[in-house]
């Protein structure tokens, strides 16, 4: 497959682009050219076309070729794009200006033979090869930058929900820790996820992946870009909050459990439940683990206080919910509530007690 290689070619004289046009058409295989008589036309080209190459006179009206270079070497789209200078034998202080510009060769005119058959065709062909082999090498540093960054991002992101994980929030810590006196006061909150289990074991482990994403994403909406939130594993979620009083984090919390009652009124078949510590310290000379680990206390106080309140209303959800549903009847909806006792861990005296509230015949008198 014959590449194609896009040469601009810049002079003031129509007759020069031609001969030089005519010399390169010959000699470079998928050469397309465009034509320019002044560097101002030449820019309004290269805005509009990937060019390759640009074969440049200096001495020009409007934009002359020493105005155009500076233009272009300034431009990171268009500073490594090889130029050739084509001018005169007697204009060799310019040549050199040009050269100290950062062009990559000259030829001078008129052409010889020798220069028409052999050394403009060669300059050209080594200049668009050069080209080549740099947007490969840029191209490579890319895709590696963006392996690299894909390597850092995930090395301190949790995969299911995306926000930071345990070894990053642990890091932080240890960084905070170490320059502690820095914060006048430093927030904790500590958040565990209610019945997760028992959404994996009744509606399966993809059900309790997405009502973990769901919750990262309640759980970001109040606080600020530069707040570390971290899922620590499972369903425990720990946030970092360096300069945050105890009143705002109050009311952060506040926002919090605003947005998960929006979203349990929005998703009422599988609610979220969320169990909040939190704590604060403006002694600046406490060690942040000691933040952190009250405000796990106070997480796990939380979650005593709540405890069977959550559960109890999940397997009202789910057994009112299958016991709706036509496809069971009788016999098989027995089956089905057997099997989601032992799940649930409920025992038949709660069942009953869930029909009743429920007004749904009793199938287990």
């Amino acid at each position: 497959m014959v590449m194609t290689s896009k040469i601009l070619i810049v002079d003031d004289t129509l007759f020069n682009r031609r001969i030089i046009r005519d010399i390169l058409y010959k000699h470079v295989e998928g050469g397309i050219f465009f034509e320019a008589d002044n560097g101002k036309i030449a820019l309004e080209i290269m805005d509009r076309e990937n060019i390759d190459l640009i074969i440049l006179d200096l001495i020009m009206p409007v934009m002359d070729g020493f105005s155009f270079l500076r233009q272009i070497k300034a431009d990171a789209q268009h500073k490594e794009i090889p130029v050739i200078v084509f001018s005169a034998a007697d204009e060799i202080e310019s040549i050199q200006k040009a050269l100290e510009m950062g062009v990559y060769d000259y030829v001078t005119r008129p052409l010889s033979k020798e220069q028409t058959d052999i050394v403009l065709p060669l300059k050209v062909r080594n200049a668009l090869k050069s080209h080549e082999q740099k947007k490969a090498l840029i191209k490579v540093n890319e895709d590696l930058n963006r392996e690299m960054e894909l390597i850092r991002h995930l090395g301190c992101h949790d995969s299911l929900t995306g926000i930071y994980n345990r070894m990053f929030f642990d890091q932080e810590l240890e960084r905070i820790n170490k320059d502690r006196e820095r914060y006048s006061a430093i927030s904790i909150m500590v958040i565990d996820l209610d019945g997760v289990k028992i959404v994996n074991d009744i509606l399966g482990h993809t059900a309790g992946d997405r009502l973990i994403k769901s919750a990262a994403e309640i759980i970001c909406k109040p606080f600020r870009k530069g707040d570390i939130i971290a899922r620590l594993g499972g369903d425990e979620f720990g946030i970092l909050l360096p300069g945050m009083d105890e009143e705002t984090c109050n009311n952060k919390k506040r926002e919090l459990l605003m947005a998960l009652e929006a979203y349990n009124e929005d998703n009422p078949f599988i609610t979220i439940s969320m169990s909040i510590g939190s704590n604060t310290s403006i002694n600046t000379s406490e060690d942040v683990y000691q933040i952190f680990h009250r405000a796990d206390k106070k997480m796990y106080e939380n979650k005593l206080n709540e405890k069977g309140h959550y559960h109890k209303k999940m397997a009202d959800l789910f057994i009112t919910t299958l016991l709706r549903n036509e496809a069971f009847e009788g016999k098989d909806a027995l089956e089905e509530i057997d099997k989601m006792m032992e799940r649930l861990r409920i025992t038949k005296d709660e069942v009953k007690n869930i029909l009743l509230a429920n007004n749904i015949n009793n199938l287990y008198q």
